[in-house]
């Protein structure tokens, strides 16, 4: 199951999902990848210019293919330690370093010596590690484009827990997208509708306690 989700106010909206199992694999060689281009055409035509953002088990080459045939705009979280290399136009390997307290960007490299990227790193403060990103964006976009999709997290852990959507059991393709849709529909309308009801309690929402602690320079924690 792939989900879509755009982030709202530390969590987010679910708004579309596409499955495939391994029966539907099976049916040939290039199964896969007649499934991922289907659902990121679906995609384009929902989200038309707006980047999507993914963690890195989206760095297969022919995902990235399929997103670049669709046009689409997009970022994908890099694991620097798998050993992944990219390539300038010379076909010389452009090593990722980077020190605490960095930043760096890179234009126009070849990932796996393939399929041409930009790449942007930072190394914050208070971080064990370096955060790496991909994209056919401005490198200068990337990083900030990839960190609105933390607030998605939140909503994959309750759409598991607190809705049990790991453990449907429809044995259908036809029941199970029923079922998942009714799930990320309830979810989606229950945040917004929750969002709503702590304004009328409380007054103003999270993006203007931020605005107000960032005047006051205090931290803000989403969630």
């Amino acid at each position: 199951m792939v989900v879509f989700a755009q982030p709202y106010r530390g969590r987010a909206i679910p708004f579309h999902f596409g499955i495939y199992s391994e029966s539907t694999l099976n049916k040939g060689v290039t199964s896969r990848n007649l499934e991922w281009r289907e659902l990121v055409w679906e995609i384009k035509e929902l989200v038309d210019e707006t980047p999507l953002v993914f963690d890195r088990e989206f760095s297969a080459q022919k995902w990235l293919k399929a997103l670049e045939e669709a046009e689409c705009k997009w970022a994908v979280r890099l694991n620097a330690k798998s050993g992944v290399k990219f390539f300038d136009e010379e076909g010389e390997e452009v090593p990722l370093l980077l020190e605490k307290g960095e930043k760096r960007n890179l234009r126009g490299v070849y990932y796996r010596g393939e399929t041409k990227v930009n790449v942007a790193s930072v190394w914050r403060k208070g971080c064990r590690e370096p955060l790496w990103v991909m994209g056919n964006l401005p490198p200068d976009e990337l990083v900030e484009v990839y960190e609105e999709r933390m607030k998605i997290e939140q909503t994959f852990k309750d759409s598991k827990s607190l809705l049990d959507l790991e453990k449907v059991m429809s044995k259908k393709r036809g029941q199970l997208e029923i079922v998942l849709a009714l799930v990320l529909l309830a979810y989606g309308l229950g945040l917004m509708i929750g969002e709503a009801a702590r304004d009328e309690a409380y007054g103003g929402d999270d993006d203007d306690t931020a605005q107000e602690a960032e005047k006051k320079g205090a931290p803000h924690r989403e969630g």
